[in-house]
């Protein structure tokens, strides 16, 4: 034990607990990706998983809000997305607005409805045909995760 290692180890573990302390938010793709890869998800397109089957059309805002609600709240409830103990994904909402050509997504708390944080710029929107295991519905739930740490961390105007 000479070499000052076990000092170094109980610093890193008090900086670990400390860090679960604060009201942080994580998202883990490990977590989404053991999710989506699952039978009968993996190949479900999110339209279908999500509305409850293919929709033929480009997805209206209220089809969207939907989806994003019950992907953030799937999320959740299977640990890729970590809320403070304090927060459970129903004190969350999505708005979309479809005025331009993708939609404009935003997060409020319903307890804070005021306050609202915006996903437009994301490098990936989602759409009804992307299958659950596809990518870029992970790359927008790490997204979202940011967004709902920005959000905790807001200050009502």
């Amino acid at each position: 034990m000479g070499s000052g290692r076990g000092k170094s180890r109980r610093t890193s573990a008090t900086q670990a607990r400390n860090k679960a302390s604060a009201p942080t938010v994580f998202y883990d793709d490990a977590k989404w990706e053991e999710f989506a890869l699952s039978d009968g998800v993996d190949a479900a397109r999110v339209d279908e998983y999500y509305l409850g089957g293919i929709q033929s059309f480009r997805l209206d805002a209220a089809d969207y809000e939907t989806v994003y609600k019950e992907l953030f709240q799937d999320a959740v409830a299977v640990g890729a997305i970590v809320l403070p103990p304090s927060y459970v994904s129903e004190d969350f909402e999505f708005r979309v607005n479809l005025e331009d050509k993708r939609p404009e997504v935003r997060i409020a708390l319903l307890s804070n409805p005021q306050v609202e944080v915006d996903l437009n710029d994301s490098i990936y929107d989602i759409e009804g045909a992307d299958t659950m295991s596809y990518c870029g519905v992970a790359l927008q739930l790490m997204k979202i995760a940011e967004q709902v740490q920005v959000l905790l961390s807001a200050k009502t105007p």
